[in-house]
């Protein structure tokens, strides 16, 4: 996500010069990255069921189908990854319509 909007930060920062709000910019970037997450999670699903019966010998004291190891295999990365999002969008909504530099957030101070 953050390649992603330092790749676009002349487009959000004109954007934001003609009118965009914050809300807006932060919005479009969350998206994205929600997008991105879905994709990952029902493809993530989709192996992992696929893979629970090849598995089920290493899987000691877990049933195959456990919906709470499902549950908690879904809801960990997702967490990680809305969280990961969420410094981007706040980067995204502070840049400089001027061109200055995007990643102010992210410099060492």
């Amino acid at each position: 996500m953050v390649f992603s909007v330092s790749q676009r930060r002349q487009e959000m920062g004109t954007c934001m010069a003609l009118g965009a709000e914050r809300g807006a910019i932060m919005r479009l970037v969350l998206r994205k990255g929600a997008v991105q997450l879905g994709i990952g999670t029902v493809v993530g699903i989709a192996l992992g069921a696929g893979m629970s019966q090849p598995m089920r010998i290493v899987l000691y004291g877990v049933e195959t189908g456990d919906p709470l190891v499902y549950a908690s295999v879904v809801v960990t990365p997702v967490a990680a990854g809305l969280v990961a999002c969420v410094l981007p969008a706040l980067t995204a909504t502070h840049t400089d319509p001027g061109g200055g530099d995007a990643l102010w957030l992210m410099r060492p101070t």
